[in-house]
């Protein structure tokens, strides 16, 4: 064996370099290698921008120079996703910002030429107006709009049948013009748009928008929901199945669960609270499809009443969307089978926040705020059966024996038969607050004894900086009552100086 061994090490066998691997190999480990996310292009930079990534993006590409072409060839056959990061200009003067779009669009064009004929996503953000809302009201039948910015999206809209992931913020106008420009859209996947910028009335009423009825693949949709005004707005409504509606209203979101018949996520952020004269119907609307819910800033008394959604597994609830223990029960009503419920207080009040709390109800139950939570708060939920998992994001409490004391009392086996809500335990237990040593120990032997006790290590952090955020308070209070009585100390020796002088 050690001859044959040493007879195999002699020979000298003439391995193929990897310039000439076969296609097939190369596709297979540059399918390995490839980036997880697109690659990101800008067009107005110093130069512009190359479909052939760099070593930073795609590693595996400069491996061997030899296989450079064999490499683009692959990748021509496979191409990359890429993502094109179009913000046009919004400083200085139109001729300025028109000269720079004048280049993006030289750099676009030659770009969506030699990358076709891959899969694309883009953004084009314009957030400054060539006209401002006084023009506008004195010429009201002045085209203002940008030629140059038009023209971006029109030569978009001709690799339209390229389109993955698209984010469109633009003034209404150029939603406007090219309404008929847009056509197949087979790759098309999520679709961002808003609309930003003066609303102008033509003969016709508010500008027309460009229809995505084409998109047979649009599952993920986000939209400001003005854009809703248009009565001819076209998408796949039935197929959506996550949708974010920001600065909605309630007809709107009526409108959403009545064409949305897919729905599985729909997330609502930010409430306009402009006058709506519109009445809601008194049968409510009956969705089966949707799972999770995020109500982020918007009432729930003004959407809830609206929905009965049974099969609702997740809510979440944040910033002043739930301020009312009536806003509690609504939960109840809509949404009768929540099982993971997330609740982000801005403020956690005592005198509100513990009537709700005591009405809320859910196995998952995650509870953060800013605020210190008072002792009650533990009570309220020690006394709580369903919940099985709960997790406390808070600044601190003056009653960390009744932390413990909700800990103890639903989480130690040995304890359960003896306590009066021994019919559920918790299995979970996760906390991030500004705990004192001692109560962080106590919670670590529990975790050692077996308990699924966690955020432990985040308690010691908030501690510590709290600790130093005290003690550079203390001494920023010391120097400034110190330098206080040293002032003053010095008037009074001025003053009884004057006064033996005179």
């Amino acid at each position: 064996m050690f001859f044959q061994i040493q007879r195999l090490l002699s020979l000298k066998f003439n391995f193929s370099p990897v310039s000439q691997l076969p296609t097939e190999i190369l596709s297979e480990i540059f399918s390995l290698c490839r980036p997880e996310s697109p690659l990101k292009r800008r067009f107005d930079g110093p130069v512009g921008p190359s479909t052939i990534p760099d070593a930073g993006e795609f590693p595996a590409l400069y491996v061997n120079k030899a296989w450079r072409t064999t490499a683009i060839t692959v990748l021509r056959l496979e191409p990359l996703p890429i993502f094109l990061e179009l913000d046009l200009p919004s400083n200085g003067s139109i001729v300025v910002r028109n000269e720079v779009k004048s280049k993006i669009i030289r750099r676009l064009e030659r770009y969506l030429v030699e990358s076709s004929p891959g899969p694309i996503s883009f953004r084009v953000f314009e957030w400054v107006l060539d006209a401002d809302p006084i023009t506008v009201q004195l010429y009201p039948s002045l085209d203002l709009i940008s030629a140059e910015t038009v023209t971006i999206l029109k030569l978009l809209c001709e690799h339209c049948e390229r389109w993955e992931d698209v984010t469109l913020t633009l003034d209404p106008l150029v939603f406007h013009a090219i309404r008929n420009d847009i056509g197949s859209l087979p790759r098309l996947k999520s679709l961002s748009l808003r609309d930003e910028g003066v609303r102008r009335s033509q003969a016709g009423g508010l500008q027309a928008l460009p229809s995505f009825e084409e998109a047979n693949q649009l599952f993920l949709l986000t939209l400001h929901a003005s854009l809703l005004q248009q009565i001819d707005f076209k998408l796949p409504w039935s197929q959506i199945t996550t949708l974010t509606l920001s600065y909605s209203r309630p007809r709107y979101f009526h409108f959403i669960l009545l064409h949305c018949t897919s729905l599985v996520e729909c997330r609502l952020r930010d409430y306009d609270r402009t006058s709506d004269f519109w009445t809601a119907p008194q049968l409510l609307v009956s969705h089966l499809a949707l799972r999770r819910l995020w109500f982020y800033a918007c009432n729930l008394s003004h959407f809830l009443p609206l929905i009965y959604a049974p099969n609702v597994q997740e809510l979440y609830v944040q910033g002043v969307a739930m301020n009312r223990v009536e806003d509690v029960r609504a939960i109840s009503i809509a949404l009768p089978h929540v099982e993971k419920l997330r609740v982000n207080f801005i403020h956690f009040h005592p005198s509100s926040g513990l009537p709700m709390l005591e009405e809320l109800s859910s196995s998952t139950m995650i509870l953060e705020m800013w605020s210190p939570l008072p002792g009650r708060a533990f009570e309220i939920m020690e006394q709580k059966s369903g919940i099985q998992h709960l997790r406390l994001k808070f600044r601190e409490t003056a009653d960390e024996a009744s932390l413990l004391g909700l800990v103890k009392g639903r989480m130690l086996k040995g304890n359960r038969s003896e306590s009066k809500f021994s019919n559920s335990g918790l299995l979970s237990f996760h906390v991030e607050a500004s705990l004192s040593l001692e109560t962080v120990d106590e919670l670590r032997s529990l975790r050692e004894s077996g308990l699924a006790i966690s955020g432990l290590d985040v308690c010691d952090k908030q501690r510590i900086e709290r600790n130093i955020q005290g003690n550079i308070w203390y001494r920023g209070a010391s120097a400034v009552v110190s330098a206080v009585l040293e002032a003053s100390l010095q008037v009074l020796y001025s003053a009884v100086g004057k006064f033996h002088g005179s």
